[in-house]
């Protein structure tokens, strides 16, 4: 006689849940930063970065 373990899905995808919270907890945003002073030297689109796709496009209308 044979024995057969079961589980439910929904504690497989706790679990998966609660490694990928663990995993964002850890991660550290990169941030560029650029002084007021060398904004001169800089082009001003690469200087400031726009949000979206949508927002570059109604800046160039303008």
């Amino acid at each position: 006689m044979t024995d057969t373990i079961t589980s439910s899905p929904a504690d497989i995808q706790a679990s998966a849940k609660l490694d990928a919270t663990r995993l964002i907890a850890s991660v550290v945003p990169r941030v560029s930063t650029i002084s007021c002073e060398r904004l001169a030297f800089r082009n001003f689109c690469t200087v400031f970065r726009a949000s979206s796709c949508a927002s570059v496009a109604n800046w160039l209308r303008k």
